[in-house]
């Protein structure tokens, strides 16, 4: 009977315990790791929180939320080592707020080269304190104050970094069926509304620009310079279709539009456009697209 009383008593107090941090481990590296109160016998690459089975998500998952965890994970597990072995629980409790704290010291003590506020470590955690803020109804600034603008280009960075918003999905027929209903007859925002006047004649400005090439890259002449091979393309009318033949970022050539220099890493390096073209003759190796 004490037995079953013991029994009964250690599901119930499981029950109740809801929140965990965990850390991962990599099997391709053991020692003795010893930060603050723990000690580990692999190094530490990531720690999270989280309940239930969560600690799992970043194996099972094909999310990439954090693309260097994650090419590490698809490392290990290419060496032939079952990753869930070398996750280890700590700190249980019912108090989310505590599993919180718990993360960000554990992470700062640990360190990360990816976070630029603590000490360099092994952990390819990329930000420090991860508590959800309530987003529902907020901006940027509401949330973030003095560094929405900080918060909102990293998010952007990250988002192109892991391949755009719809990462190179398209939308399926019955997907578009339903945006269509959405924005047609009563559901248009603008149904039973007319543009006012000043509106109109903006909105004709502006088409009247691109039109005529004033504001619309893709219509007007240019010089793109290949650096690297010395070779000179003079290109008209078909901006975006020159950066797709040549397998180069059609966002990235327009930038250096502005800052007058040529890309200097990635698929685009050493290419640089230019649009004030004045005599022809003064570029070499020049070819007509």
């Amino acid at each position: 009977m004490l037995y079953e009383s013991i029994s009964v008593s250690c599901i119930f107090i499981i029950k109740r315990i809801m929140y965990y941090n965990y850390i991962y481990l990599d099997p391709r590296k053991p020692g003795k790791y010893c930060y603050d109160n723990i000690s580990l016998l692999y190094e530490p690459i990531y720690v999270g929180k989280g309940k239930s089975d969560r600690c799992l998500y970043h194996i099972k998952s094909k999310r990439v939320d954090n693309p260097i965890f994650k090419n590490k994970i698809k490392k290990i597990l290419s060496d032939g080592y079952k990753l869930e072995d070398y996750i280890v629980k700590i700190n249980f409790t019912e108090d989310e707020n505590i599993s919180y704290k718990y993360e960000t010291n554990l992470i700062e003590s640990i360190g990360s080269v990816f976070i630029d506020s603590i000490n360099d470590g092994p952990l390819t955690n990329i930000c420090l304190e991860n508590i959800p803020p309530k987003l529902k109804g907020k901006t940027y600034k509401e949330i973030y104050g003095d560094r929405a603008e900080e918060q909102r280009k990293k998010r952007h960075n990250h988002q192109l970094s892991v391949g755009g918003y719809f990462k190179g999905h398209k939308h399926s027929d019955t997907s578009k069926r339903r945006i269509s209903e959405s924005i047609t007859g009563i559901k248009n925002p603008m149904w039973g509304k007319n543009h006012k006047e000043d509106t109109k004649n903006k909105i004709g400005k502006a088409n009247k620009g691109k039109l005529s090439g004033d504001k619309n890259p893709k219509s007007k002449k240019f010089i793109i310079h290949n650096t690297i091979n010395n070779i000179y393309y003079l290109v008209t009318g078909k901006f975006n279709l020159f950066c797709e033949d040549m397998g180069i970022s059609t966002s990235s050539l327009q930038k250096t539009l502005k800052t007058g220099k040529p890309i200097s890493r990635g698929k685009t390096m050493g290419w640089i456009a230019y649009d004030n073209i004045h005599n022809l003759d003064d570029y070499h190796n020049i070819q007509i697209y």
